[in-house]
């Protein structure tokens, strides 16, 4: 630093360059920790919510079941062809929305009668015990339903219940017209009588779920979700 005669103070401006790229170069290091720090932790975060919001949906849906059976004293029938389930990654699709919402127009899209022929080809069953038709209450016991927790397969016609969250392709079963639909359709699985059953005496019901790098099962066997990979 350098004074004049006019009491003018000079300072040496190579030694404010210098000091200016160290504290740079230090900010930087500073914020690749942070980074290094925050992004698995958002991640965590958000493959924690997002397991979270499927398990909701999972226990809305077997109190629904539950609520039906408690009513019409049994469970609602499951997929006819599915009585040996053998592999858990297949999907059959069931006639359960229907049967958990009262099979009447509470739901905006469902503007046109379902066909039982449609019914019988997609599930082996004739009929929705849940309507007046089959002296049934009709009752909605699932709730209002949003547009992202139903979904019609592009093969089988059959309105299904699904989660908004991408999952493994099934091995087998309907496939689902994306492009139609223009969001992503999962299915949830529902088994209430096939010989290979977890839950002996009640239903299963699971779904499969990406959650970043693994596949997570949501089901009503565990009370934590199952890492398939």
């Amino acid at each position: 630093m350098k004074r004049s005669k006019f009491n003018i103070v000079f300072y040496d401006r190579s030694w404010k360059v210098g000091f200016s790229l160290i504290e740079l170069l230090v900010v930087i290091s500073i914020i690749a920790l942070l980074v290094a720090l925050i992004v698995p932790f958002t991640a965590r975060v958000f493959a924690k919510r997002t397991i979270t919001r499927v398990q909701m949906e999972l226990f809305k849906l077997d109190s629904a079941i539950e609520s039906y059976k408690a009513t019409l004293g049994v469970y609602p029938p499951g997929n006819l062809f599915a009585n040996r389930w053998t592999n858990r990654s297949e999907h059959f699709p069931t006639t359960l929305f229907y049967e958990l919402t009262g099979c009447t127009n509470n739901v905006d899209v469902m503007n046109t009668p379902i066909k039982i022929a449609d019914l019988k080809v997609a599930t082996g069953n004739e009929a929705i015990l849940n309507s007046p038709e089959m002296g049934g209450p009709g009752r909605n016991f699932f709730g209002p339903v949003r547009p992202d927790q139903h979904a019609v397969p592009s093969t089988s016609k059959i309105r299904e219940f699904v989660v908004n969250v991408p999952g493994p392709e099934p091995t087998s079963g309907p496939v689902y017209d994306l492009e139609k639909e223009g969001r992503i359709v999962n299915p949830w699985n529902y088994d209430p009588s096939s010989t290979n059953k977890i839950n002996a005496d009640r239903f299963d019901l699971w779904v499969d779920i990406f959650v970043g790098k693994r596949i997570y099962r949501i089901c009503n066997w565990s009370p934590e979700p199952v890492i398939l990979r």
